[in-house]
């Protein structure tokens, strides 16, 4: 449920837009469709040419000239995605999938009230308080009962396998955490402003060798790269000499959040991220250097988690950090079992392999936008990933993890021991 500050500020905005568009509309003529057209034969990375634009509508333009990537959007999303991207959510929080008879909680989004009532990724819901009676969820039934109750609001609370009961809650908008990190003494996500780490001791991760920590990134969007800097100064002060960076289901998001990122480890720090290369593109991007409190030493380990959601930004970020030997091929583990909502046991082993950039133009007359590809993105060291995904072929090293798993999985222990053998990292007894 949407909150009523929300829905004044879109509002609002639209009235904005709506009374640039009055004053402009009188100088251009340009219906919106004629607008999606050039601006697909001037940025598009492929040479197209729109002959049907007086015919078809910006949606339909885009569904028959341009790539999966590319989206049209009305004044009123690009607001939403204007909202989001900046790191706001109005939701709950979670997300939830139906694999192999158990419901399991895939994501759970930092900071939301999803988060903060203890559910995390891998939690498997046990059961509902549905329309105020007690519903367990034990089949395909319960399953479709839990799924209707979530739409229309008869979902009041959930308990799940690990023993939390979670008030489902009409919220407000709240900013959220991208990144969690973790020891064997504590976890930390950031809370209130998104700027705040919260410590919590039940967040541990056992598993974990002393001076190794766990970092996850979900998405490199809103305070993403001021999160990630924050983490890894902790990481510092905490003397961890070794960090395991979870990417998996990272889709990806700014190319200057990401470069901000990138630039927390020393190697890559002032050193190119990526070059982004299309019809009306030609450019550079640099790891923008952190201070030396928010930069992970040289000397520091770094492994990386992928599964085939790790995609775009992560896989620039990976490339950044191969290229500038921060980690080396060997040091990507790549989830064999799909991330994918739909199936927990289709075999995969690569991560998505999307080398491209989309930039989002907006219509300053109308509010209207349209997101296309603009690039191809081609690491420091050449390669281009675009329909060419990570995978053993390239030296990566491939782990039965599937996402929807929480960090203390069985697949994490699997990496620990494959370090442990490397003689990476010493195992506590």
């Amino acid at each position: 449920m949407k909150s009523s500050k929300r829905r004044i500020f879109i509002a609002a905005a639209l009235l904005l837009v709506a009374l640039c568009g009055a004053l402009l509309g009188a100088c251009v003529r340009q219906t919106s469709s004629e607008w999606v057209a050039d601006l697909i034969e001037e940025y598009y990375y492929l040479p197209v040419t729109v002959t049907d634009a007086d015919s078809l509508t910006p949606e339909e333009l885009v569904q028959k000239y341009l790539d999966k990537y590319s989206l049209y959007y009305t004044a009123e999303e690009y607001i939403e995605l204007v909202y989001s991207d900046a790191g706001n959510s109005v939701d709950y929080g979670m997300t939830f999938s139906y694999v192999d008879g158990k419901l399991v909680i895939p994501t759970c989004v930092g900071n939301s009230p999803a988060w903060n009532e203890g559910l995390r990724p891998g939690d498997v819901i046990t059961g509902a308080i549905i329309d105020g009676e007690y519903v367990a969820i034990d089949g395909d039934d319960a399953y479709e009962k839990f799924y209707d109750a979530s739409q229309n609001g008869g979902l009041t609370s959930l308990s799940t396998e690990s023993g939390v009961t979670a008030q489902v809650k009409v919220t407000s908008a709240y900013k959220q955490s991208y990144v969690f990190f973790a020891t064997n003494e504590a976890g930390w996500s950031f809370v209130f402003d998104g700027i705040t780490s919260e410590k919590r001791e039940e967040d541990a991760i056992s598993l974990l060798p002393g001076g190794t920590a766990y970092l996850r990134l979900s998405e490199f969007n809103g305070d993403a790269a001021l999160q990630f800097r924050l983490a890894v100064k902790k990481i510092n002060e905490l003397g961890c000499d070794s960090v395991i960076l979870d990417l998996r289901m990272n889709g990806g998001g700014n190319a200057d959040i990401t470069a901000k990122i990138a630039g927390c480890f020393e190697k890559a720090a002032g050193k190119t991220l990526l070059t982004a290369k299309g019809k009306a593109v030609d450019a550079a991007y640099v790891c923008e250097s952190a201070s030396k409190e928010e930069t992970l030493p040289a000397s520091t380990n770094v492994y990386v988690l992928a599964d085939c959601g790790t995609a775009s930004a992560s896989e620039a970020l990976i490339g950044a950090l191969i290229s500038h030997e921060v980690i080396d091929f060997q040091d990507v583990f790549i989830s064999k079992i799909d991330s994918s909502l739909a199936s927990g046991s289709t075999k995969n082993g690569t991560t998505y392999g999307k080398g491209c950039m989309q930039s989002i133009i907006p219509n300053e007359r109308t509010g209207e936008a349209l997101r296309l590809t603009t690039a191809l993105i081609y690491w420091p060291n050449g390669k281009c990933v675009n329909d060419a995904p990570l995978s053993t072929s390239d030296g990566c090293v491939n782990i039965d993890m599937p996402f929807f798993t929480n960090s203390s999985s069985e697949g994490l222990e699997q990496l620990l021991q494959i370090l442990s053998e490397r003689d990476d990292l010493v195992l506590a007894a």
